[in-house]
């Protein structure tokens, strides 16, 4: 058939891209307003560029010359590949950040392990701190009641601040009575010294009288040193008893605590309060009782009547 109309290769090959143009480009070919070297041409065309072209210049489409056709062509060629570079390097950069998405989603789940790991460090210390303080206030009864009976409840103890106090007391009696009879002495010799004229005999009684008030002086000054004594003594007592107290106090507190995990930096404390224990023991011991003798009991301790003065 070819043969029969006379039809060389290439115009065969023409003929069929003429297919491969948009209905309306094919009617103009079809009524010879466009000849088929620039139908062919334009069939080189992308479908969407031929009717892009069309819905610009319509008809006025068959005044384009083949040489603008194929340089418009080339153009568009050179743009697809120009679009395709960029499409390749818009690639690349989506690659890029598809990596660096990744790596940002690995990095955000470590940290998320992380801060899920640290919160569950801390959940396990809040709970220790709370079983710790659970124990604490279900044997704080326990503590504050051996305080009570240790610090109201020891007849030892109550029976030595009793007996101290009552010494205290009949100390200051007796530097009262003692002064008293100074006071006496005094008036006594005033009297004499006013209503005789001095006989050989009132100067023996009035030296008596004045030998009674030096030991009554005498008596006071022993007196009032016994009484100084009593008092530090009490003033003693008391301050070592209460920092007993607040010490065995917070020694039930201590044992508590110490039934959990410590700190590694309380060890240096503690044997700054060892240290400091051991001392206050050494400072004590020579207040404390010889061995081989017994303390004085309570209801027993010597009293010395200091009142009594021998009259000359």
């Amino acid at each position: 058939m070819q043969e029969a109309l006379g039809l060389t290769d290439r115009h065969l090959r023409n003929l069929e891209k003429l297919n491969r143009l948009i209905p309306e480009i094919q009617a103009l070919v079809a009524d010879g307003r466009l000849g088929p070297t620039a139908g062919a041409a334009l069939a080189a065309l992308p479908a969407e560029h031929q009717q892009a072209l069309w819905d610009a210049v319509g008809e006025a489409i068959t005044r384009l010359k083949v040489a603008d056709i194929q340089a418009a062509k080339a153009q568009a060629q050179a743009d697809a590949a120009e679009t395709a570079a960029d499409v390749a390097a818009l690639r690349a950069q989506l690659d890029t950040l598809a990596a660096e998405r990744d790596a940002l989603r690995g990095q955000l789940a470590q940290e998320q392990a992380d801060a899920s790991a640290a919160l569950a460090a801390v959940e396990a210390e809040r709970d220790r701190l709370q079983a710790a303080l659970d124990r604490l206030q279900a044997q704080g009864p326990t503590v504050v009641e051996r305080l009570v009976e240790r610090v109201v409840a020891d007849p030892q103890t109550q029976r030595q601040l009793e007996w101290t106090q009552a010494a205290l007391a009949e100390a200051q009696n007796q530097v009262a009575a003692l002064r008293a009879q100074l006071a006496e002495a005094q008036a006594a010799q005033h009297a004499l010294a006013a209503s005789r004229p001095d006989p050989p005999e009132d100067a023996a009684e009035l030296a008596a009288l004045e030998r009674r008030k030096e030991a009554l002086r005498r008596e006071i000054a022993m007196a009032e040193r016994e009484l100084g004594r009593r008092k530090t003594g009490i003033e003693f007592l008391r301050l070592g008893e209460n920092a007993l107290r607040r010490l065995e106090s917070d020694w039930q507190e201590l044992q508590v605590l110490a039934r959990g995990e410590l700190d590694g930096l309380v060890h240096p404390q503690i044997a700054r309060w060892v240290a400091t224990l051991r001392a206050m023991a050494r400072w004590l011991e020579p207040f404390t009782p010889r061995p081989g003798t017994a303390a004085p009991a309570d209801d027993a301790a010597p009293v010395i009547d200091i009142t009594a003065v021998r009259k000359e």
